[in-house]
């Protein structure tokens, strides 16, 4: 299974053999044929995000109320290790989890031109260095909320950007100024260019595994629904998207999420949306909900699941509307975790992608919850 969360990914492969780690070939690990365990690759070595920290990264989270991706890396990873430990000791078959990682990161962003434009990945690959090099010309509406310029030779503020193109103007394209390709590829000011971004994501791109997939399931369980991801895959017959999250008629995105939003021209039937009221806990409606999921994925024959992990589900959670929300809390994760394994007639390949959660004294332990309840659940 991979976990990811930015900046972090792992992959966890549960009840390994051998045959399980081909693809592998970055990971400095090895297990018998008789171990039962799940290995957690976790896509950078501790703290190596911070070796070449600077300023603009730091203001990148202290900027971000919500988010705050690098603290969450921490916490996480911390939950994760410290949990795994105490659930083994309960697992009277054995089996175990083992934290390694990869021995390099990748050396590109190839990977990620599977789902997204070149021309996109091309924009992320050298934004900062465009940034950089722009000086003077830097608008300082660019400049992420609370930052200025450093002292002259210092590193700029993180960009964010301070225009959009219009959709209903087809015939738009990015501008060759970073500015303008910012406000063309990026739709807010949460998720800005910082000077680690590349190598963050050339670390989590070096769990990649050579494998060839044709049909793949996405599972998003946060509280809003996942348009993006449904955007993209609206068409695609070959990618299932499951989407449990709160009815758009009460809560963002409000315009995606419908149950009639079931897909287009060869993807009809391929996009499966399951609004919820607020109010929804993990006894009434939230655990038969995951549960019609889980069989539409297994009816589907998905070769792997990706499931976009927010837990903003969480009780107060508070990026939700007033007088919205959902009410799950403690347990109910780890029988998220659970639910999902135990569905699964064949444990397939597994990512796990940290998104939402804002709650930040719980994201920690609801997360590691979700993943350990996967990675230690057998049958």
């Amino acid at each position: 299974m991979l976990v990811s969360c930015p900046p972090i990914a792992a992959l966890i492969i549960t009840n390994s053999k051998k045959n399980n780690m081909k693809g592998l070939n970055n990971v400095g690990a090895t297990l018998s044929d008789e171990e039962s365990t799940a290995l957690v690759v976790i896509s950078r070595p501790e703290g190596s995000f911070l070796v070449e920290s600077s300023a603009g990264e730091d203001v990148a989270d202290q900027l971000d109320d919500f988010n705050r991706p690098r603290m969450r890396r921490d916490l996480i990873l911390s939950a994760l290790q410290t949990k795994a430990k105490q659930s083994t000791t309960k697992m009277s078959n054995g089996t175990s989890c083992r934290f390694v990682t990869p021995l390099e990161p990748a050396f590109d962003l190839l990977a990620y031109r599977c789902v997204h434009s070149e021309r996109l990945v091309e924009f992320v690959s050298r934004a900062w260095t465009q940034w950089v090099e722009l000086r003077d010309g830097r608008d300082p509406m660019c400049f992420a909320e609370g930052s200025t310029e450093t002292e002259q030779g210092g590193p700029p503020p993180p960009l964010v950007p301070a225009n959009a193109a219009l959709p209903r103007d087809a015939h738009q394209q990015p501008s060759a100024n970073v500015m303008g390709g910012m406000g063309f590829y990026c739709t807010d000011t949460c998720t800005p260019i910082v000077s680690s971004l590349v190598t963050e994501l050339r670390w989590d791109a070096a769990i990649s595994r050579n494998t060839n997939i044709q049909k793949v399931a996405i599972l998003d369980v946060d509280y809003h629904c996942g348009n993006g991801t449904a955007s993209i895959f609206y068409e695609d017959p070959s990618v299932l998207v499951v989407s449990l999250h709160c009815d758009p008629d009460v809560e963002y995105p409000f315009h995606s999420g419908f149950a009639s939003q079931q897909g287009f021209g060869e993807g009809v039937g391929t996009t499966l949306h399951l609004p919820l009221p607020p109010g929804t806990t993990w006894n009434e409606g939230y655990q038969q909900a995951l549960t019609r999921a889980m069989e539409a994925i297994m009816e589907f024959g998905a070769h792997a699941l990706v499931v976009s992990l927010g837990v903003d589900t969480h009780l107060d959670d508070p990026v939700v509307l007033r007088g919205a929300g959902f009410r799950l809390e403690g347990t109910d994760y780890w029988n998220m975790g659970e639910t999902m394994a135990s569905s699964l007639t064949n444990r397939i390949p597994t990512v796990i992608v940290q998104e939402g959660g804002y709650k930040m004294d719980v994201v920690a332990e609801a997360v590691s919850n979700v993943v350990l309840g996967y990675a230690l659940y057998t049958n």
